[in-house]
């Protein structure tokens, strides 16, 4: 069994706070925005992944818990002595204070007396202490600060014990103040001054609240006082409906004064985000393009302009959101300058608002918050900002970089309610297709499922790496003579001749194939274009080139048919009238882009495998996958139960995927079972089928396709063995990569063998994210240099 901690803090729209006479001790008076802490001790099955039950348990607590606001925070104790026992039953104290702590190497070890928690959201950790009095744990909350010079940022909640002992709160002197937003003031006002005798406590206020109940240096046992009797005179009258927020604070004496040289030492230590924000900041709001008085792109620049702002003061001292976004907002200046394009700005500015929302929510949460994307609210901040990292990481892998190309991509993950993972591109600068803003929408619940969200994320990167381990001018040749081999067996299919006419008809097909294949071939090397061979250009070119040159040429073929050169006899128009208009229905069906054996469709067939293999041998060898870990990925994938533990409905593929599947395990040399693989019984003999055929066609020598003529080079077997070739290429080269970049398979399998233990998942995270940080500066220095 492996344990975490659950906190839950709600929040309601009245005063229905926890009964202070009852025996629970994990559910707890709050002091603050919030009303309620509840500490729940979970034990989970260590059979299964711990990510993925947390957040069944979440959804589960959202669906069952009838709260307008609830907030739910999953740690494990980074104390290796942390006694839950110990936790659970300590009642012995009046508060409890919950800091969130924001810093950097951060020395835990220096305080016994504070229990340290590490969760998936923004904070490096969470402290809890617990004190007899409001000062006492104000002092520790100082002492934090100035033992530490890494702090950048903490949030303190305060929980007042059911059994509250007044006799222990000695001289604690405190201000604190509740306010109230109300239906109608002046109705609550009354009730308080005459029940209470509040009178000269209660004030109108201005701002987000309508009235406001102050004291002023009180003991601290007034506070637990006044939280009573106000709820109890709020029931008695009735008063529940009419109040729709209430907010508490405490104040206690404190000198600062001595966090000065602190702060000072700790700013002049650490890396200067702030000033890369604002360098950005600073070229953004004098940007070239308003000199053109091109008015259409204020919005967006203002748009920019806010999330810089944003960054600046909230979040310029959080490593996870800063090495995420900033390079993000560097590449979408670069977009602003080169691109002017409104259209992609916009979309990249609107994912990476939509993306710092994601930073903005503290831990996960439900609810309704104006302005809020809801599937972004159970979005844990370290999982976003550990996907971003390690897409950043193999981009910047040396052996994905061509020595004359340098290619600038930028991620940024964003969950969606979605059922698969995919990717928009923003291009910088038209037809420059290796300057690219990419972002990858995830289905939210597949946040938690690390292992086979890092082979999914690894296979879309692949789509996206530059020419030098892609072989991409091999597999131009190899569509430019897979599709003229497919022409020639449609154009023939079903077309009966006798004996003699038939060979006659096959040689004079095989010539007019060939002719086509030149004149192709031809055309596509005088293109001046620098990503022809890119395959969203090879799809323009070759098959609009292949559709031209077979309407120009189809009726000098059909009547060449009607010649026979060896020995001046006809094929008879009058007698094989049928055969002739098979013949020019088969061609027809070629060019018409309706129909399913359209050139289009059986090219968009070809460009799917080549794409998505490659794709699949990219993540199979940079990661090191068996083939459970690389099937299972993508049964998971297509499946509708994505996050199911396991796959437990067998999962069924259409013929393309498994084509697909079984290319790449041939290629692998791998052997399918139904042994804990996740796919259903006929699909497995399907691709078992393909298998053999394939192994068949290796052992007899089918040649490859050749432009000589020859009538087996047009044969369908022929093209498979082209395909496997390419594949091969791009296995080794993918291998020799692979070894020189061990670290992705050792990360692989530590997520893999790790995914039962919060507190070693965690700490993996970190690992990649800060990693990132050795990449920084020269991330944003290269961005400066293609800036100007």
């Amino acid at each position: 069994m492996n344990c975490i901690l659950k906190i839950e803090i709600k929040k309601f729209n009245n005063m229905e706070l926890v009964d202070t006479t009852n025996n629970l001790v994990n559910e707890f008076i709050a002091v603050g925005q919030f009303d309620q802490i509840k500490f729940h001790k979970l034990n989970f099955d260590l059979n299964e992944g711990i990510l993925k039950q947390i957040y069944f348990d979440y959804l589960n607590l959202s669906i069952e818990k009838k709260v307008n606001d609830l907030q739910v925070i999953y740690c494990c104790p980074a104390n290796e002595d942390f006694n839950y026992d110990n936790f659970e039953n300590d009642s012995n104290w009046n508060y409890q204070f919950l800091s969130f702590i924001e810093a950097e190497d951060f020395d835990i070890e220096v305080y016994k007396d504070i229990d340290f928690f590490k969760s998936l959201d923004r904070n490096n950790y969470i402290g809890i202490f617990k004190t007899d009095t409001i000062n006492e744990g104000y002092e520790k909350i100082a002492r934090l600060h100035f033992d530490q010079k890494q702090i950048n940022r903490t949030f303190t909640m305060m929980i007042i014990n059911n059994k509250f002992d007044e006799k222990k709160t000695k001289e604690d002197i405190i201000d604190f103040t509740i306010n109230f937003k109300v239906n109608n003031p002046e109705r609550l006002k009354s009730t308080l001054k005459t029940q209470l005798g509040y009178e000269d406590k209660i004030y109108y206020i201005l701002g987000n609240s309508d009235l406001q109940i102050n004291f002023c240096n009180v003991l601290s046992d007034v506070l637990v006082n006044a939280v009573n009797k106000i709820k109890c005179a709020i029931e008695e009258n009735d008063l529940k409906q009419n109040i729709r927020y209430v907010h508490s604070s405490v104040k206690v004496a404190a000198d600062f004064s001595y966090y000065e040289n602190v702060l000072q030492k700790k700013n002049n230590e650490k890396m200067d985000y702030k000033k890369a924000i604002a360098e950005l900041k600073s070229m953004v709001n004098n940007a070239t393009i308003l000199d053109n008085n091109e008015k259409k792109y204020y919005s967006t620049i203002n748009g920019m302009l806010l999330l810089l702002e944003e960054m600046y003061y909230e979040n310029s001292n959080n490593k996870y959101i800063i090495l995420a976004v900033l390079p993000v907002l560097y590449e979408c200046y670069i977009i602003l300058n080169k691109a002017k394009n409104n259209k992609i700005l916009n979309g990249v500015l609107e994912s990476v608002s939509q993306t710092l929302q994601v930073y903005a929510v503290s831990n996960f949460k439900t609810g309704h918050t104006p302005l809020c994307i809801s599937n972004l609210y159970f979005a844990p901040v370290k999982l976003i900002s550990f996907y971003n990292s390690y897409l950043r990481m193999l981009t910047l892998i040396s052996n994905f970089q061509d020595s004359e190309i340098k290619v600038r991509y930028e991620f940024l993950i964003l969950p969606r309610f979605q059922n698969t993972t995919n990717i928009q591109t923003f291009e910088s600068i038209q037809n420059k297709l290796e300057d690219r803003m990419l972002v990858v929408y995830m289905p939210s619940e597949s946040l938690f499922d690390l292992q086979n969200s890092l082979i999914i994320l690894t296979h879309e990167a692949g789509h996206y790496l530059p020419n030098r381990i892609r072989w991409r001018e091999e597999r131009t040749k190899f569509l430019i003579k897979s599709t003229i081999s497919t022409i020639y067996q449609l154009i023939k299919n079903n077309v009966e001749y006798e004996d003699r006419q038939l060979d006659i008809f096959n040689k004079k097909l095989s010539k007019y194939c060939l002719s086509i294949l030149k004149k192709v071939k031809n055309s596509f090397e005088e293109q001046n274009n620098e990503n022809k061979d890119y395959l969203v250009e090879t799809e323009k070119s070759i098959r609009n080139s292949y559709i031209e040159n077979i309407q120009n040429s189809m009726f000098d073929f059909l009547k060449d048919l009607t010649s026979d050169e060896n020995d001046n006899s006809n094929i008879s128009l009058i007698k094989y009238d049928n055969i002739y208009k098979k013949i020019g229905d088969n061609i027809f069906e070629l060019i018409n882009p309706l129909s399913p054996l359209s050139i289009s469709e059986f090219y968009s067939n070809y460009e799917y495998l080549l794409r998505e293999c490659y794709s699949d041998l990219f993540a199979i060898e940079l990661l090191g996958l068996d083939v459970q870990d690389y099937v299972n990925a993508f049964a998971n994938s297509f499946s509708d139960n994505y996050l199911n533990d396991r796959v437990t409905d067998y999962v069924s593929f259409n013929n393309k995927v498994l084509n697909r599947i079984a290319a790449v395990l041939y290629c692998e040399n791998w052997n399918i079972d139904k042994n804990n693989i996740f796919m259903n019984k006929n699909d497995i003999n399907v691709i078992k089928k393909w298998i053999d055929n394939q192994k068949n066609i290796e052992k007899n020598n089918v040649n490859s396709i050749e432009d000589d003529g020859s009538l087996i080079g047009m044969q369908v077997q022929s093209i498979r063995c082209n395909f496997i070739d390419y594949l091969r290429k791009c296995k080794v080269s993918l291998e020799n990569v692979a070894k020189e970049n061990s670290k992705l398979k050792m990360l692989y399998n530590d997520l893999k063998n790790n995914n039962h233990d919060l507190n070693n998942i965690l700490s993996l995270i970190d690992q990649i994210v800060f990693e990132n940080e050795n990449y920084f500066s020269d991330v944003i220095n290269e961005k400066k240099k293609n800036i100007q």
